[in-house]
Order: C-alpha cells, then sequence, then structure tokens
C-alpha cells in the first residue's frame, strides 16, 4: 500500500491485479490470495494485526474489516474509551 493510497484505492488495486493473474477463477483460491495480499501490503504493522485478528477468509472482508478499525481509530469515542482504559490501569 503507498502512502497516499486510500484503502479503497489499495482494495481496487489488488483486486483488478487478480483478475488480470487469474482471469479465468472465481473461487476460494482467488479470494484467499487476495486477502493475503491485502494484508500484507498494510504497511503499519499495528494495523496488520488488528486486520489478521478480525480472522477475515476473502479480500472483501478484509477491506471490510479495516474500514472498520481505520474508523474506531478516528472515532473521538473509541479514543475516549482507550483514554478511560489507560487512566483506570494508572490507578491500579
Amino acid at each position: 500500500m503507498k502512502k497516499d493510497e486510500t484503502l479503497l484505492e489499495y482494495f481496487l488495486a489488488i483486486h483488478r491485479l487478480l483478475d488480470l493473474a487469474y482471469p479465468a477463477s472465481k473461487g476460494r483460491l482467488k479470494d484467499r490470495i487476495g486477502q493475503d495480499a491485502f494484508i500484507k501490503g498494510l504497511v503499519d504493522q499495528d494495523f496488520r494485526s488488528k486486520v489478521i485478528a478480525q480472522n477475515t477468509t476473502t479480500l472483501q472482508e478484509a477491506y471490510a474489516a479495516a474500514c472498520r478499525i481505520r474508523e474506531e481509530d478516528r472515532s473521538p469515542v473509541f479514543e475516549s474509551r482507550l483514554v478511560t482504559r489507560e487512566k483506570r490501569k494508572r490507578q491500579r
């Protein structure tokens, strides 16, 4: 994944490359190869680990999980939960 590339652009690029490499294939193998390529190409290791933890089996599922995780990371509600959790840990 390029630095300035969005998740959607990255997903579409992987999808396009899969179609070029496996034009006649439509099975699980193609989905699995796409999912593996998508995850391996995620540059941020923490982000990649979070996507892996979702146990996806297809390219589409990996993309959807990545979008959810990215949104959670940007959400002020989610961020405030993390801050609260860290404060509780420090108080113990």
